[in-house]
């Protein structure tokens, strides 16, 4: 659903009213057998038709006159200010760029342009053009930074390029055996453009202690690195997986992808290393945004290796503004090792998990910092209840 509104649109030809004196609107009547109109006379034509509420028609008499793509400066930006106003963002991106291009161009063609990319880069996320969205609203911010719509846009898409970094420190404690352990996280997302990214993440699980002659952790290292890459309207990512602990390496990989806008789908296909076998995973998903800045998913998790094979639902969901982001991720049935290609950082650390959760909340600080907390809680038929405790950072990468 675009995040561009009415009022955004009646802000933006109010705008190009005051920057742009139309031409005089007085029409004359002119009979079909009569020589063509003069130009001046077209675009009056044009604007008392669009006086009168007749848009469609407005802009066909320009059409008729001029060809869809007008060869001079005046009817041109009159068609893209036509386009903008018949919400047509890419035939209005188009002519301003035309119009930009005529050296008699004056300023209502530069600020039209940034308009009209503002509003074209929200269709780009309704249809989930992630990568093109954040180069509209990066030239629209070139033209005019005060532009506080494509600053909104830009924010919701994590920034254009630069590097971020989540931190975060929690305790884990099991509840039925006395186990408690510290986990340090970092998580490293990497900008490299507008339709690229890289990725990086270190976990840490050390200090195992518990009471008796057993425990739920074991002292672990997980790295993992990836690249992820928007391509019109969908996302593809894969990652490289490295797990260390109780005296033995294992490897892995995934693959990731996610298709669609306010609709799609989505998934993960995993492969990891484990003392018994590979563990291979499928993870597809559907989700949907009522709005841009709302986000419901839902599907299951198909676990396979040698140990044993599950099935589990899994949902997620998430609501964020330009100060709070709050994401909410649970399964429900027998997970083992569960893989999260969005977040990895966020993942049950026992081998088996019969049901689970987690809510990671963002709060920003300043223009750079939010402050991050983390629950999650996991239930095993093994060794009963396991709980998640973590705070930490998020230096955003703008």
């Amino acid at each position: 659903m675009s995040g561009w509104s009415n009022r955004h649109l009646e802000v933006a030809l109010f705008v190009m009213a005051v920057v742009s004196p139309l031409p005089d609107a007085r029409a004359q009547t002119v009979s079909r057998a009569k020589a063509p109109m003069p130009a001046a006379d077209v675009l009056a034509r044009s604007v008392a038709l669009e006086t009168q509420g007749d848009v469609i028609r407005a802009r066909q008499v320009v059409v008729d006159a001029f060809g869809e793509r007008p060869a001079s400066y005046e009817p041109c930006v009159r068609l893209a200010a036509l386009s903008l106003q018949m919400r047509r963002s890419a035939e209005a991106v188009l002519l301003y760029r035309i119009a930009r291009g005529f050296r008699n161009s004056q300023l209502e063609a530069a600020l039209g342009l940034g308009l009209v990319l503002t509003m074209h880069g929200y269709d780009q996320m309704a249809r989930g053009a992630f990568g093109d969205a954040r180069s509209d609203f990066v030239e629209s911010l070139v033209i005019d930074d005060s532009n506080v719509e494509a600053g909104k846009g830009l924010l919701l898409l994590g920034g254009p390029r630069g590097t971020g970094v989540d931190a975060m420190a929690s305790l884990l404690h099991e509840g039925a055996g006395g186990s408690r352990a510290q986990l340090y996280a970092v998580d490293v997302p990497v900008r490299v453009d507008e339709h690229l990214a890289l990725r990086f993440a270190v976990r840490q699980l050390t200090g195992p202690s518990y009471i008796g002659a057993r425990g739920a952790f074991v002292a672990q290292t997980h790295l993992f690195a990836g690249v992820v890459r928007d391509i019109g309207p969908a996302t593809v990512g894969a990652t490289a997986v490295i797990l260390t602990g109780a005296g033995a390496t294992n490897l892995g990989a995934a693959a990731s992808g996610r298709v669609g806008g306010s609709v799609g789908a989505m998934g993960t296909l995993s492969a990891i290393g484990a003392s018994g076998g590979t563990n291979l995973q499928a993870a597809p998903m559907l989700f949907v945004l009522p709005r841009p800045n709302l986000s419901l998913a839902a599907g299951v998790r198909i676990t396979r290796d040698p140990l044993g094979s599950s099935t589990s639902l899994i949902a997620s969901g998430g609501v964020r503004n330009q100060r709070v982001a709050l994401d909410v991720a649970a399964h429900f049935g027998n997970a083992r090792v569960a893989y999260r290609a969005d977040n990895a950082t966020l993942r049950p650390y026992l081998a088996t998990s019969r049901r689970g959760a987690a809510v990671t909340l963002a709060v920003r600080v300043s223009r750079l910092i939010a402050g991050l907390a983390q629950l999650q809680a996991e239930q095993s038929q093994a060794i009963g209840q396991f709980r998640s405790y973590g705070l930490g950072f998020r230096v955003l990468n703008r």
